[in-house]
């Protein structure tokens, strides 16, 4: 018998170490590290878009998005990140992402890896762990409502 090899080992999952201190997580696509910022824009445009926040958290928690679904995501969270860090070097990409380019990058980077970077995000942004700007809130401001207030509409 020859060597044989088991199957491919997926690509090692994500985890909260890959947030940076804005609670904010880079999508590595064909060569550069580009940074996601799911502020309340970005949701509200990537809910137009495509379906819900439950939804597409649920789907990205078992790797049943559509590469398309995650260049739309990708695309709205750049942009986000861009017009929130007017001084990062590549602003005008950010600002300018192209959800038809992405998801090339995607394709080409595997869709596993960059879902599994998308499920924190989205995760993060359904349960309550990110303010309106997109900036990841300390894990006490995220669990718990006693004594709290809902905001008058």
């Amino acid at each position: 018998m020859g060597d044989r090899k088991g199957p491919p080992k997926p690509p090692e999952a994500p985890t909260l170490d890959d947030l940076d201190t804005s609670g904010q997580i880079t999508l590595p696509l064909g060569g550069e590290d580009y940074v996601m910022r799911p502020s309340w824009e970005a949701i509200q445009s990537i809910e137009r878009q495509l379906r819900p926040l439950f939804d597409l958290a649920g789907a990205a928690n078992l790797g049943k998005l559509t590469i398309e679904e995650m260049a739309v995501i990708a695309a709205a969270m750049m942009r986000a990140h861009g017009k929130a860090a007017p001084e990062d070097a590549n602003a005008r990409t950010y600002n300018n992402a192209d959800v038809g380019r992405l998801a090339e990058l995607i394709y080409e980077a595997g869709a596993p890896r960059v879902c599994a970077r998308l499920s924190i995000v989205l995760i993060g942004a359904l349960t309550g762990g990110y303010t309106a700007a997109g900036e990841r809130k300390p894990a006490t401001e995220t669990t718990g409502t006693a004594g709290k207030t809902p905001a008058a509409g």
